[in-house]
């Protein structure tokens, strides 16, 4: 945060959100799915990075599968551990 935000002004994410202007939601996407703005881009695209680099790190390799609108791509891989690829429609 800069110098001249308090942290005692962010009661929950939601301002956070709205100050900072990560994402915003639209009811014909869907309830609850986030559309990244700008700001929030640079943030997905690091932690995205920063998990590849964990998950190489500690000799996982990156795969990816087809999404489509009846299959989930929240559920987990069998190993248990979390992918670091992403699903995009």
């Amino acid at each position: 945060m800069s110098d001249n935000v308090s942290h005692d002004e962010f009661q929950d994410h939601r301002e956070l959100n709205h100050a900072l202007g990560i994402f915003t939601t639209d009811p014909l996407i869907g309830s609850g799915l986030p559309v990244w703005l700008p700001n929030g881009s640079i943030v997905r695209d690091e932690l995205e990075q920063l998990a590849r680099d964990i998950a190489r790190a500690d000799g996982c390799h990156g795969v990816h599968s087809p999404c489509s609108p009846s299959a989930s791509c929240s559920s987990a891989p069998a190993t248990g551990r979390s992918s670091p690829t992403t699903c995009s429609p």
